[in-house]
């Protein structure tokens, strides 16, 4: 379970997950990626792309991650370039 998104704003498509790293197969795990990754993803709800975000679990609340939308209007993607590993959700701000 994660706390409730911020105010007005609700999880799109149930989308919620935990980013986990390690160095290795069977090494440490890791607090941070070693390298920008994009984070790409796709929905599959109607959406107000414009008020589409992604958001990172810090200590309890979310926090707004950088969001790309595609530039394409009936592409309901959005990406993003990370670093931090951790609980990321997909929300549609109100």
């Amino acid at each position: 379970t994660v706390p409730a998104p911020p105010s007005g704003a609700v999880i799109l498509d149930s989308l919620v997950w935990t980013l986990d790293a390690q160095n290795g197969c069977s090494g440490p795990a890791l607090g941070a990626l070693p390298a920008a990754v994009n984070l790409g993803i796709t929905y599959n709800v109607s959406a107000d792309k414009s008020k589409v975000q992604i958001v990172r679990l810090v200590g309890g609340q979310w926090q707004n991650v950088d969001t790309v939308p595609d530039p394409s209007p009936t592409n309901p993607y959005v990406s993003s370039t990370i670093r931090d590993v951790g609980t990321y959700a997909l929300i549609q701000r109100p």
